[in-house]
Formats: structure tokens, C-alpha cells, sequence
């Protein structure tokens, strides 16, 4: 089955809104803050472009199409991780305490992902693709609920969060938990709903490059160590917090190794 002209419109359109948000990368130098974000972008689009040329010359039902499209996913899921890693990181520095926690639950979230998926085909067909046809979901709620907590993290805490670095997050974990309700409905219906599968990726990416668009738009500013000043100068809501933030920090750098 080759792809239909709605299909080849959405894969153009979302083509052309990538190369929009290279331009945005290049013209304010975002590689130069998050590095890894920018290769994600990049190799995503090339993986992209790679996905739809086996689509064209094998057809979307073959052996190599689907071969391509979950190795290539494998790679994109791993590389959409490490972002959320550079965004936490990024956020967490001032705070060492706070980020050896994170990047802890981070990892062992990621590792209950995989070995949640690694039961499930365990008594089937071990084949790459089965792997992640199964981990997929699993993973990308996983994604979305731990930068849900990370937002919510922020906000109760009043961390400065960059518009860009708050755009970027958004914008993954409303993908990760479309794509996770998206791989969750063709697990269990796979016969009939393939192509509503293909065209909601193609679209909830497009829905997610509005959102680093709007992000994206100026250069990221130099971050530097805040600066925690004495009590006097907070209101009482504000110095509550902070020394909470101060408390929390301390005590996990004294219980874990940044």
C-alpha cells in the first residue's frame, strides 16, 4: 500500500514546519544551550525524510517499511529522553542535591519502561519490532508523567523556567502522551486502525512544533546561579518556599552524590 495524497500533504506540511524551526535553531543559536535538543530536531527530520522513502519505494505495508520506522523510532525515543534530561539538567544545576535525585528517577523509570515491555514479549515472537511495539506506550507515558512532575515541580518551588526550556518541555510531554494513547489504541487494534496511527503521529508532532515555535522564537538568555538572599528581602510566601527549595537540597546532597 503506498501512501495517499492526505498522507504525502501531512508528511510535506510537517516537512516544511521542521525546516521553519531549523531556521529558528540556527538564526538564535540554540545549539549552543541545548545541544542535544538541536541533534534530536535534526536527526528527527532525517529520520523522518528516511521513514517516508521506504514508504514510497516499498509501500507502508512491508516488511522494510515497518522494519525502518521501529528501529529508527528506537532512536527517536532514546534521543527525546536525553532532551528531557538536558532540560532537567539545565534547570536543576543550581541545585546538585535536587538533580542527583532527578536524573535517578529518570533512569529507573526509563529502566521499569523497558523491563514492563521486556515481560510482555517474553512469551512471544522476541523480535526488535515486537520490543518496541510493546515498550512504546509504556515508555511515552512514562516521558509524560515524569515532565509533569518536573513542571509541577517548578511551579511550587518558583524555579526559573525560560520560556524556550518551558516551551520544549510542554511541547514532549503533550507528544509523549499522545503517542503513548496513540501506540496504547493500535496495540489493541492494530487491524483497523493503522492508518488513523500514522496520520495522529504526523499530526501530534505538527501541534507540538507550534508549541517550540512559540518558544523558540527569541535566543536563550545566559543562566547563572541564583541567588538566595537573606530573609528580609522575601515576602513571607516567597522566603517559605525558598527555604524549602534550600532544605530540600541540602539534605539530598547530603544523602546522594550529584
Amino acid at each position: 500500500m503506498q501512501l495517499s495524497t492526505g498522507q504525502i500533504g501531512l508528511w510535506t506540511a510537517s516537512l516544511l514546519g521542521q525546516l521553519y524551526l531549523v531556521y529558528l535553531i540556527a538564526r538564535n543559536r540554540i545549539w549552543e544551550d541545548l545541544p542535544v535538543f538541536s541533534w534530536y530536531f535534526i536527526i528527527n527530520l532525517f529520520n523522518g525524510l528516511l521513514i517516508a522513502a521506504t514508504y514510497i519505494y516499498w509501500g507502508t505495508q512491508a516488511t522494510q517499511s515497518w522494519s525502518t520506522f521501529w528501529a529508527l523510532e528506537g532512536v527517536t525515543i532514546f534521543l527525546r529522553t536525553m532532551v528531557s534530561v538536558e532540560i532537567w539538567r539545565k534547570t536543576l544545576k543550581p541545585y546538585p542535591g535536587i538533580w542527583a535525585l532527578a536524573w535517578r528517577l529518570l533512569a529507573a523509570v526509563g529502566m521499569l519502561g523497558l523491563l514492563v515491555a521486556y515481560v510482555q514479549v517474553y512469551k512471544q515472537h522476541p523480535t526488535f519490532r515486537n520490543f518496541m511495539f510493546s515498550a512504546k506506550p509504556h515508555l511515552e507515558f512514562a516521558s509524560a508523567i515524569t515532565l509533569i512532575v518536573f513542571l509541577l515541580f517548578c511551579r511550587y518551588y518558583t524555579v526559573s523556567l525560560e520560556p524556550a526550556l518551558k516551551a520544549i518541555t510542554i511541547g514532549i510531554c503533550f507528544y509523549s502522551a499522545l503517542q503513548g494513547l496513540n501506540a496504547t489504541i493500535v496495540n489493541h487494534w492494530s487491524s483497523v486502525y493503522v492508518p488513523v496511527w500514522r496520520y495522529m503521529i504526523v499530526l501530534s508532532f505538527g501541534c507540538t512544533m507550534v508549541i517550540w515555535w512559540r518558544g523558540l522564537r527569541v535566543p536563550l538568555p545566559a543562566t547563572e546561579r541564583p541567588v538566595l538572599y537573606p530573609p528580609e528581602f522575601y515576602p513571607k510566601y516567597s522566603l517559605q518556599v525558598n527555604e524549602k527549595l534550600r532544605r530540600l537540597n541540602e539534605q539530598l546532597e547530603g544523602f546522594l552524590k550529584p
